[in-house]
C-alpha cells in the first residue's frame, strides 16, 4: 500500500520545494526560457521515464523481499551523487 501512495508524497515535496524556492527568492527571481528543440525535450522525457520505471522497479523488489537495508544504500548513493553533482 505505501509503495502505491509514495507518488503522492512525492508531489507534495516537489510543491513545498517549490513553495519553499519562492518564499526565498522574495520575488526577486527571474526567469529565463531558453528555446531547444523539440527532440532534446522528447530524448529527456523518455530517459527520464526509462529510468523511473527502473527506480520504481528496484523499491518495489527490495520492499517485496524485505531488504530495506539495500534500499538504505540505494539511498545514501544517490543522495551523495546528487550532492557531487551539486558542487560541481
Amino acid at each position: 500500500v505505501a509503495f502505491e501512495f509514495s507518488f503522492l508524497l512525492a508531489i507534495i515535496a516537489i510543491l513545498l520545494s517549490n513553495l519553499g524556492q519562492a518564499i526565498l527568492s522574495n520575488g526577486n527571481q527571474t526567469i529565463t526560457y531558453i528555446n531547444y528543440h523539440w527532440s532534446i525535450y522528447l530524448v529527456g522525457g523518455v530517459a527520464c521515464y526509462i529510468f523511473s520505471l527502473l527506480g520504481l522497479k528496484m523499491v518495489k523488489f527490495t520492499l517485496n523481499n524485505a531488504k530495506y537495508h539495500l534500499f538504505g544504500w540505494y539511498c545514501l548513493g544517490v543522495g551523495a551523487f546528487t550532492i557531487l553533482l551539486s558542487l560541481i
